[in-house]
């Protein structure tokens, strides 16, 4: 039997991630203090059978490594990382999700399910959520624990039937663009991701859905709360500081590759490489902005043009970095 949760949670998408290490108790932890009722995290399993947080099976995109995650052992993982990120074991979030007290989405991304079963076992089974794209791991894990935890089935694509989909499991995460008004008569049990708009946030709460995975955790709370994408570009700035020349910023993309057209404002506008260029993963970028601009335009081939007041910008990063 679903039970439903408190009115509407909030819940850190890989916990604070646009600001902080991805899937790190820090990143948890900033998302818990930024005012989210939880954190969704991502399950692997190392070579000697340890649950760890990472989202990609490869380590490219975030250290610009070519090693795969499930190849590695826990030690050779942490040395590897060491000085760069903290190696976030499942057993740890849980233990800071329990002491919480806060809701926990489990996403399974590994065919060795049976490692994490047995570590969220140890834990309470209270406000956690058991999801994966591969149903068929979900399917036979809520066999096994059906009534003991919230089972998901993650999603891309418009269902056939999402009764169908209800029968199976407690909760519904499909992607945020592919929820329409079908989602209505059972909105209690739906959590969309990733919603990074207020306003999209709010509408689904004043709709009765069960809450939101955000890469904002703290988008109902924060009054300034800056769009998506220019938290794609706040979750690339590792540096900024003040020289002689002006404002120095430092960008490592941990995203994806994206085409960088242009960076301007009302001052001069100084970059390294030169503009345009196509920025890959792991690459770095330095901007360097003279005089008191006013505002920043930034023309990427994702996310088209971005403009935002260079004052919000500025203080934005200067608490967050």
């Amino acid at each position: 039997m679903f039970k439903k949760a408190e009115p509407f949670i909030v819940l850190g998408h890989r916990g604070s991630s646009l600001l902080w290490p991805e899937n790190t108790l820090d990143a948890f932890q900033k998302a818990l203090d930024a005012g989210a009722n939880g954190f969704e995290l991502d399950v692997m399993v190392t070579k000697d059978n340890v649950a760890v947080l990472f989202h990609d099976p490869n380590l490219k995109r975030l250290h610009g490594m070519d090693v795969w995650v499930e190849d590695c052992t826990y030690e050779e993982l942490r040395n590897m990382l060491k000085g760069k990120q903290q190696v976030c074991t499942l057993q740890e979030a849980l233990a800071l999700a329990d002491e919480k007290r806060v809701w926990v989405d489990i996403e399974i991304k590994t065919t060795k399910w049976l490692t994490a079963k047995r570590v969220v076992a140890q834990f309470t089974p209270d406000r956690k959520i058991i999801s994966s794209f591969r149903h068929d791991i979900i399917s036979e894990w809520r066999q096994l624990d059906k009534g003991k935890y919230l089972f998901a089935y993650i999603y891309q694509h418009y269902p056939r039937d999402i009764s169908n989909y209800l029968e199976d499991v407690e909760v519904l995460k499909p992607e945020q663009s592919f929820v329409d008004e079908r989602y209505l008569p059972v909105a209690e049990r739906v959590l969309p991701w990733a919603v990074n708009d207020k306003s999209a946030a709010m509408n689904l709460r004043e709709s009765g859905f069960m809450g939101v995975i955000s890469d904002f955790p703290g988008l109902l709370e924060d009054e300034t709360q800056i769009g998506q994408y220019l938290g794609y570009v706040l979750s690339a700035v590792k540096n900024i500081q003040k020289t002689d020349n002006g404002v120095l910023m430092e960008l490592m993309n941990t995203l994806a590759p994206v085409q960088i057209n242009s960076i301007k404002a009302d001052v001069n506008v100084e970059t390294t490489p030169s503009l345009p260029v196509f920025w890959n993963v792991g690459e770095k970028l330095s901007i360097l902005i003279k005089g008191n601009p006013t505002y920043l335009d930034i023309n990427t081939s994702y996310t088209g043009l971005i403009h935002v007041p260079f004052s919000e910008l500025s203080e934005w990063l200067q608490n967050n970095i």
